[in-house]
């Protein structure tokens, strides 16, 4: 009897440990381990519920998208432990200024998103990302130091906006996105247009990079001339492009979209490379030697290898 009473504790202490290891994956699978905040998973099962119950109760229901503003430097410059701590104090911050109705996820990287229900009126969705805005505001204090951060935020309104839940968040997302392109630290409701230039960009985007594979940009050089005499003592190299299907596209249009994607790092070492081997074609064809100035991207600056880059292409 000794004997089966100690096999029955051993079993019974494993059930208990096979319960905890079931209790923890089924968390894992429903929670963000660094906030305690719903996961992706979690968040879209209630979301879903949430649509239901404002469409039962003819209520509206807003959908937040919360991307915080230039997170990365503070990873890069401050270490992901202090990044962690930040995202941590954000979660807080969102748990105490919101309702204990809305929900309140983290989907990922420094992506927040935040379900309100119960909404009768446009206004309090705009009172409630003010708040949040004003919340994030405050400095955040990690060890002994001082951080501020900004939050971009898309609004997308159910039903307003559509019926589905993929378009929900879709057009929540693409709200966020324009939010982040005004500046950021402010938060915009998605409209039909946002749609439309969203599509666009992406179809701008996707040939810009087809034009850099294919070297379909030329340069043309801007001269700098001396009244009195006539000559040419300098020029300014600068970038044009023309579609195939598009024709000429604006530097205005291109360029910032090569900043926001980083394309404009391999096209500004092109542009750096093609200006030098014209300058050198100008000098072996007997014409006399001048500087010709080329625009760098901030992006540039940012890369460990730019001073390798000009002195090869010099």
């Amino acid at each position: 009897p000794e004997e089966i009473a100690e096999v029955a504790d051993q079993f019974n202490a494993m059930l208990d440990v096979r319960k905890d290891a079931v209790e923890r994956l089924s968390y894992l699978a429903q929670y963000d381990v660094l906030t305690g905040l719903p996961n992706r998973n979690l968040f879209r099962d209630r979301l879903e519920q949430a649509m239901g119950r404002a469409k039962r109760n003819e209520t509206l229901l807003a959908l937040m998208f919360i991307d915080l503003d230039r997170f990365k430097e503070i990873n890069d410059t401050l270490g992901h432990p202090v990044g962690d701590r930040v995202l941590q104090g954000v979660a807080e911050r969102l748990r105490h200024f919101l309702r204990n109705v809305d929900t309140i996820a983290r989907l990922g990287g420094d992506e927040f998103t935040v379900v309100l229900e119960g909404v009768h009126a446009v206004s309090q969705i705009t009172a409630a990302a003010q708040k949040i805005r004003d919340a994030l505001s405050q400095p955040l204090l990690v060890d002994n130091r001082e951080i501020y951060v900004s939050a971009s935020i898309g609004i997308s309104v159910y039903p307003f906006d559509v019926g589905d839940i993929d378009d929900l968040l879709k057009n929540a997302d693409i709200a966020m996105y324009q939010a982040k392109q005004d500046g950021g630290n402010a938060h915009h409701y998605f409209v039909a247009e946002m749609n439309t230039h969203t599509s666009e960009r992406l179809e701008l985007e996707g040939r810009l990079r087809h034009a850099l594979a294919r070297k379909q940009f030329t340069l043309h050089y801007q001269p700098q001339v001396d009244i009195p005499s006539g000559r040419i003592i300098g020029a300014e190299a600068l970038i044009r492009w023309h579609d195939e299907e598009l024709g000429s596209v604006a530097p205005a249009r291109f360029i910032p979209l090569a900043e926001a994607t980083g394309l404009i790092v391999p096209i500004g070492e092109w542009v750096l490379h093609t200006a030098c081997a014209q300058n050198k074609a100008w000098q072996d064809a007997g014409c006399a030697p001048i500087p010709v100035a080329v625009n760098l991207s901030p992006r540039q600056f940012r890369q460990a290898n730019l001073l390798e880059t000009i002195t090869q292409a010099l």
